[in-house]
């Protein structure tokens, strides 16, 4: 039977208080009848009140470290891809790195996301089905581009955090969120997987226009809606979506990669993939726990190191289905985060998959939201009517009451645990 909470000492009362520090009011109530938690979130605001572009705010200077992010292809020549048999199977993946602020010597403005995958974002995301409609190819963030004398800092005791898109999205969607994690000193690795992501924009950051790849409906699974069923199409999909984690873990640790993505931030020794924290909403969601519960599954999908597989440290599952569980599994730290709506009762897998976990375990809903609450729409959506006089912007898969206000608990939520789970 699992345990409430992982077992570091006094890890209840110590995740409560830091979320406390970002939330008012916080309930706690009971789970009846089953092992777990509920946390009823409201957020205050993180962004500042008083944007005067369409600039996706970062962490505040309570945080330690500023980001830098490259954008960059991966060919792994050892697999097919399952859903182009004839071509080897490419990703695309986001790199967020942590810089102390002291170390940044200058800072750029990035693109929020593509032309192309703005567009796809606007017609799926947007009520109206407008690809023009004006909303995700007008913002951008800032990152440090640059490092003084001192370099960007051994990077080597960097903690590794995956952060996986759900399906039929944009690994971009969660481009904020990664922000703030590697606000907190974590090296955050975000992926698109062609096949199941809306639309994959393969660059470069050196290379613009390298290809498009448009995949919606080639797995015909809906980020809307949760699964049904735990079927072959999902099973193909978790499967892809591991093995592609494996092969970008195997990558980047490299001291080469670092330099060539990152050329001007002088980061020395190599990030450690031995160790890694897996979150992942929706499908991702469902990935993450997999990889709780079945950890050597990395090492089977690894051709180019099958002798030692990455340890997971802990998953987060954000309103993911979990793999069908019939006998009693060992879990490595583990949390769900529901809704309201969607608490893991609700599931088709969670009520007997949670039966079985013996290791620790633990469950917190946010309260009236909804699918898309964690990740970066419903920021979006807010600096559109507040800072673009697009006040009749509608979101797909939001909350009626306040959804940017359930984004911020969530980013907060997910900081508090990496930063309690890695140190």
């Amino acid at each position: 039977m699992s345990e409430d909470t992982p077992t570091k000492p006094a890890f209840k009362a110590r995740l409560l208080k830091l979320l406390r520090l970002c939330t008012r009011p916080v309930v706690m109530l009971p789970f009846l009848g089953t092992i777990g938690l509920i946390l009823v979130i409201t957020l205050t605001v993180l962004l500042p009140q008083n944007v005067h572009s369409i600039e996706i705010p970062g962490a505040d200077n309570n945080h330690n470290y500023l980001v830098a992010v490259s954008h960059f292809p991966l060919t792994d020549s050892t697999k097919k891809d399952p859903y182009r048999p004839e071509q080897d199977r490419r990703i695309m993946v986001s790199l967020y790195m942590p810089v102390p602020r002291k170390q940044c010597s200058a800072m750029g403005t990035q693109e929020y996301m593509p032309p192309q995958t703005a567009k796809i974002a606007n017609e799926q995301f947007i009520e109206g089905n407008e690809r023009d409609a004006g909303v995700f190819e007008t913002m951008t963030y800032s990152s440090c581009i640059s490092s003084n004398s001192g370099g960007g800092g051994d990077v080597s005791k960097v903690p590794v955090v995956v952060l996986e898109p759900h399906v039929d999205t944009s690994r971009l969607m969660y481009s904020t969120m990664a922000r703030y994690i590697a606000a907190n000193g974590a090296a955050v690795v975000v992926i698109d997987h062609p096949g199941d992501a809306s639309i994959v924009h393969f660059t470069s950051s050196r290379t613009r226009d390298l290809e498009v790849v448009y995949n919606s409906g080639t797995v015909p699974l809906s980020n809307l809606s949760p699964l049904t069923q735990y079927n072959e199409t999902v099973e193909t999909a978790v499967e892809t979506r591991i093995s592609d984690i494996a092969f970008t873990l195997s990558q980047i640790n490299s001291t080469s990669l670092l330099t060539r993505q990152f050329p001007s931030l002088h980061f020395t020794g190599s990030l450690n993939t031995a160790s890694y924290g897996i979150i992942g909403h929706g499908l991702g969601g469902t990935v993450a726990t997999s990889l709780s519960l079945f950890p050597t599954l990395l090492s089977s999908t690894n051709s180019t190191n099958s002798t030692n597989s990455p340890t997971t440290a802990f998953s987060i599952n954000l309103s993911g289905t979990p793999p069908p569980l019939n006998s009693s599994t060992r879990n490595t730290p583990l949390f769900f985060f529901g809704r309201a709506d969607f608490r893991r009762e609700h599931d088709i897998n969670w009520p007997t998959t949670w039966s079985h976990l013996t290791g620790p375990a633990t469950e917190f809903d946010l309260d009236d939201s909804a699918i898309f609450d964690a990740s970066d729409l419903p920021l979006i959506v807010e600096l559109a009517w507040e800072e673009d006089g697009k006040e009749g912007v509608v979101g797909r898969g939001l909350s009626g009451n306040r959804p940017a206000e359930g984004a911020r608990a969530v980013i907060c939520f997910l900081e508090n645990v990496v930063k309690e789970m890695v140190g």
